[in-house]
Formats: structure tokens, sequence, C-alpha cells
């Protein structure tokens, strides 16, 4: 695998263009870091708390081709940078989101522009960039993970991560406490929970293999499975459940249940449109068991009819096992945006 490759597959510190949907009115130059898993970029707009779900539109240059994506906000950041004088700093807030790619189609779109990222990177990094230096460009360092798995693990528990390139020619490991534990959903008899995890010791050296002891639990990760946030900046606040919440006029409905349905996640939409009408759309594993909408509807699926259509109003997804009968008996995809 050539280099251009390898860097595709990790997040990648450096610039591209970025517009919020509904937040931005053009795409701006951001400085941050970038995967096919998420973004972190700095920012002096407000895109919402944790949990908030935008459209974002990406392009690696001004002429670059834009992806379209939806991403969940995962936490805020504050980083704080000494500017001209000793005495004084300057504060940069800084976001990370996770995308949610709704079809294939889109994931290779976001496989494409990180390509593009780093082909730029190393372009100018061989013929230099005048006004940028080396030392000026953050390195990002894990400070916290979160994975979903069936392994049982508990609130204070110590754990060992091994962490690996696809190719596995680079190993790192990273120990860390269980911060927080949250089920989300059932697999056969066991249940996948999202797993908040603080480094407590932070990076070991690429090709140290380090072995867990008997108080961890040894978990293996790629470094795709990270949303890393540089170390030189202190959190605001961050995402704490598989909340997700925003505003419909900017996130079309229809979309959002297309990526639940694809991602398989379980729990319930609740809804308000600006008129005052509410309704609660109960998902398990991505499938639509029942709605319930006031003032009611005849059936369900009348419910769900006019509630797609709903274009204003607020939407807050709170993840979590379902059990429900399914009244609705759909088959086949949702539509998309």
């Amino acid at each position: 695998m050539d280099q251009l490759e390898h860097r595709s597959r990790v997040r990648i510190t450096w610039r591209f263009w970025v517009a919020v949907e509904g937040v931005d009115d053009f795409p701006r130059l951001r400085f941050g870091n970038i995967s096919t898993e998420g973004v972190y970029f700095e920012t002096d707009r407000d895109i919402g708390d944790p949990g908030t779900v935008q459209w974002l539109h990406l392009a690696a240059s001004e002429q670059g081709t834009p992806v379209e994506v939806m991403g969940r906000v995962l936490r805020l950041t504050r980083d704080a940078r000494q500017s001209a004088g000793p005495d004084k700093r300057l504060d940069k807030k800084g976001v990370a989101v996770e995308f949610m790619p709704e079809d294939d189609h889109t994931r290779a779109a976001l496989t494409q522009l990180v390509r593009e990222v780093a082909t730029l990177k190393m372009q100018e990094e061989e013929g230099g960039v005048p006004g940028l230096s080396p030392s000026e460009e953050p390195v990002p360092r894990v400070q916290r993970v979160q994975l979903e798995t069936t392994l049982s693990m508990s609130v204070g528990q110590i754990v060992r991560l091994t962490i690996q390139t696809d190719e596995g020619d680079g190993t790192v490991q990273i120990r860390g406490r269980v911060g927080q534990v949250m089920p989300m959903t059932r697999l056969g008899e066991g249940i996948i929970s999202r797993v908040n995890i603080e480094v407590i010791d932070g990076l070991a050296s690429e090709g140290v293999h380090a072995e867990p002891t008997h108080e961890t639990t040894t978990v293996d990760l790629r470094f795709n499975d990270l949303v890393a946030v540089p170390d030189d900046v202190d959190e605001e606040d961050r995402s704490s459940s598989g909340d997700l919440m925003g505003h419909l006029s900017r996130v079309k409905l229809p979309s959002l249940l297309s990526f639940l349905e694809r991602s398989r996640l379980s729990g319930e939409l609740r809804l308000e449109n600006d008129a005052g009408r509410t309704a609660s759309v109960f998902i398990d594993q991505g499938r639509i068991l029942d709605v319930e909408a006031e003032p009611p509807y005849a059936t369900p699926r009348a419910a769900l009819a006019r509630v797609v259509k709903w274009t204003d109003g607020q939407f807050h997804f709170v993840a979590g096992e379902v059990e429900r009968e399914d009244r609705l008996q759909l088959s086949g995809k949702l539509l998309s945006r």
C-alpha cells in the first residue's frame, strides 16, 4: 500500500473547506483534521450542542467537488493558544462531528475527499507553504475513545485498547478508564452498548506491543474508529449519549429515518413542528414499528405519511431498547433526502 493510500485511512490534519447548512452562507477554509469517520475543525460559528445533527458541505479545495453528508456534533472545544504577547491568549473554538452517511455513494465520496486532502497536504509539505510553519500544525492525540461493543464493561473499569493501522504495520497501546456505558440495542443474546473511555496514559509509541495486565480488558480498534481532538484544547461540552437532535428545516425527516435504518439504531424519535403538532416514531434496529401523533391520525401509517412531510420544527432521537408491537409492517427502503 502506498503512502497516499495509508494516509487516506487515518485522520489527516490540514486545511479544507466547510459549510454548515443553515449556519454558513458559503464554504469557509478551516483548519482541523478529517477522516472517513468524522471531522474536527476550528470555527467561530454556533452549530449546535452535542447531539445536534447538521448537513455539512465539505471540499478539499475551493475548486474541489463538494461532498454533502449529515453529521452529529460529538463535542465542542476551546483552543487557548499564546498570541503576540506572553500574557495574551487567543481563544479558538472547535467542533468534532461524526459523519452519518446515508448510503455507499456518500461513503465513497468521503473516502475520495480524505484522499484529496491527503494529496494536497503531501504536495504542499514537499513544496513548502508560505506563511505556514510546520510547528503551527497541531498534532492530534487521542484523549477519549467511544466504541460500540457487546463486551461487558462497567463504569470505572480499567481497559487497554490496542489500535493498529488497517495494514497492521503500526500498533499502539492506550490505557483508559470506562466513563459511561449506554446500552443501545440487542444483538442475539447480547447487548450492544456505546462505551466512552477516558484515556489515562495516552498514546504509546508505534510498534510498542505492551501486554495487558490482569486488571484490564483488551479491545482491538482501527484508527478510523476514533474521533480525535487535538490535545491542546479544553473541552467545553460533549455528547454524553446516543441521542440526536436538530431542526427539521435543515435535516429532512426521510434522510434521518434512512440513516437510522441503515445504522440499525433503536429508540424513540420525538417530533414537534412549528404548528405545535407532536409525534413519536418508535424504531427497533432501524425498522419503524409504530407512530403516535397528537392530534391522533386514523392509523399509524396515516400518521407516518403526514409526519414525513413536516419541514419545520424540532426532532430528538432518544436511543434505547424498544419493546413495541410492529403496527406498520413496513418493507423496503425509506425515501432519502
